[in-house]
């Protein structure tokens, strides 16, 4: 069906303002040189346990900084490769992300490059709904400031698994080399332990199936599979935020061909903008109905 919008001005300027909101930008953040507070997406399978697969998605402040959604990479093959052709469906296979500058607990110091103090860690949790764009769909980690450093040192260890094993931001890693993914985000056929020193209590992972996002919708994407929320976690006040307390930053997202697509939680002014699109549109349609 072919819409024609120039003679529909409220339509016009929703279309602007949402493709401002959910339109995806061209640039990719797969990183093939690692950082300390560059994130690390990780694929796991109880099912099929020889290997994990590990991406550096970038630093940080690209994802807590973005008012723009964006494509950040496909692994498609790689997932194909590791976990079969439907790799999907599979009830036995998760995903998160995880990352984290340093485990320094001495003071608060100074920010890093990103923008962040001493341990300050960045963590997923499984999106439960569809929920709106902009709000997480998850509960926000929650904890003692402690507790953060905690899980600061096993993500340390993980991420220099990862650099040692990774020549092109995407790495297939060995379940016998000690420190990788699963080593610290165990599971147990559909279940997940706890993760990084039992910190997180309920894992920070999500479950593949045909579940939630089954070919779904989400944040103007299609076909979406599997969504995580991402939080991040202070150690310290001047680091942002209550110690210890999740702030959301966005959603990551996996698309059936292998997308990996991250939705950022919008400027205000946008939802503004959004807003009176929606405002106009349907000022127009009610005097048309008049």
């Amino acid at each position: 069906m072919n819409i024609r919008y120039s003679s529909i001005p409220g339509a016009a300027i929703l279309i602007g303002c949402v493709s401002a909101l959910v339109g995806m930008s061209a640039h990719a953040a797969i990183t093939a040189n690692y950082t300390p507070g560059d994130l690390i997406l990780g694929f796991q399978s109880s099912a099929s346990t020889a290997t994990v697969l590990e991406v550096n998605i970038g630093p940080n402040a690209q994802f807590k900084n973005s008012s723009s959604p964006f494509l950040i990479g496909n692994i498609g093959t790689q997932l194909v490769n590791n976990f079969g052709a439907t790799w999907y469906d599979s009830p036995n296979l998760f995903f998160g992300v995880s990352g984290v500058n340093n485990n320094s607990s001495l003071s608060a110091g100074s920010a890093d490059p990103n923008g962040d103090f001493n341990s300050t860690i960045y963590a997923s949790r499984a999106r439960t709904s569809n929920g709106s764009v902009g709000l997480s769909g998850s509960v926000p980690w929650s904890f003692s400031a402690p507790s953060v450093t905690t899980a600061a040192s096993p993500l340390l260890q993980q991420a220099d698994t990862y650099n040692a094993n990774d020549v092109s931001g995407i790495a297939t890693i060995a379940t016998s080399v000690a420190n990788d993914w699963s080593d610290f985000n165990p599971v147990s056929g559909t279940a997940q332990n706890p993760a990084y020193a039992s910190v997180f209590a309920s894992g920070i992972q999500y479950r593949f199936d045909t579940g939630t996002f089954d070919t779904g919708n989400f944040g103007g994407l299609t076909d979406v599979e599997a969504a995580v929320d991402i939080y991040r976690i202070a150690r310290f006040s001047n680091g942002g935020g209550t110690p210890g307390v999740g702030t959301y930053i966005g959603t990551v997202a996996i698309e059936r061909d292998g997308d990996i697509q991250f939705v950022s939680v919008p400027e205000p002014a946008s939802l503004t903008f959004v807003g009176f699109g929606l405002a106009a549109l349907l000022g127009l349609r009610r005097r048309r109905a008049a």
